[in-house]
């Protein structure tokens, strides 16, 4: 595979594997250490990394919590078909009833924790991506004056940084910027 090649598989299908693929390229044609698309390679794929990491936890709370708000039911059921008193039958319907809501509350938690998770890794990327874009503005040689260099990197910025904006919006557009500092840091070399 070329350099080339992955690139675009990269920037097409960005995952892990491609990551992969684009830095063993990278490492072929022999780039200095301190070339900048080897802090954009490992911040992208460690976003990619916790990105696929994080989601599959949540998915296995989400999972988990409706599996035991179905055994709520299977539980409280059980209750009131066994032997004894009527009185102790409420009783431990009660007991049951409540011992199991809480359970249920409680892993409802770990599925909202996941989203607390979630945006510490959106924060991450964005401090990475704030640096990677100042640097790449200070290299293109633009000509740009500091203030309009910082008002277009807070723009870019900005939504990761917005408790209003939804966390797959600012998966997508760090994705995005990943990607952009890919395709202007990891150009084939002539």
């Amino acid at each position: 595979m070329s350099l080339r090649a992955a690139l675009r598989e990269t920037l097409q299908r960005p995952t892990p594997d491609a990551l992969w693929e684009l830095r063993t390229e990278i490492f072929l044609e022999d780039r200095a250490e301190d070339d900048p698309v080897w802090e954009v390679v490992d911040g992208f794929h460690e976003f990619l990394s916790e990105l696929s990491a994080t989601a599959t936890a949540r998915q296995y709370s989400h999972y988990a919590s409706l599996l035991d708000i179905a055994a709520v039911g299977g539980v409280a059921f059980e209750s009131v078909l066994e032997e004894g008193d009527p009185g102790d039958k409420v009783l431990r319907l009660l007991l049951a009833g409540i011992s199991e809501g809480l359970m249920v509350l409680a892993t409802r938690q770990h599925v909202k924790a996941w989203g607390s998770e979630m945006d510490s890794v959106y924060r991450k990327a964005a401090w990475s991506l704030q640096a990677q874009l100042w640097r790449l503005a200070r290299d293109s040689g633009s000509g740009l004056e500091v203030a309009k260099r910082r008002e277009l990197i807070d723009t870019l910025l900005r939504p990761l940084r917005d408790g209003q904006v939804s966390g797959e919006v600012k998966a997508v557009i760090i994705g995005r910027l990943f990607q952009l500092l890919l395709a202007a840091r990891s150009s084939p070399r002539p």
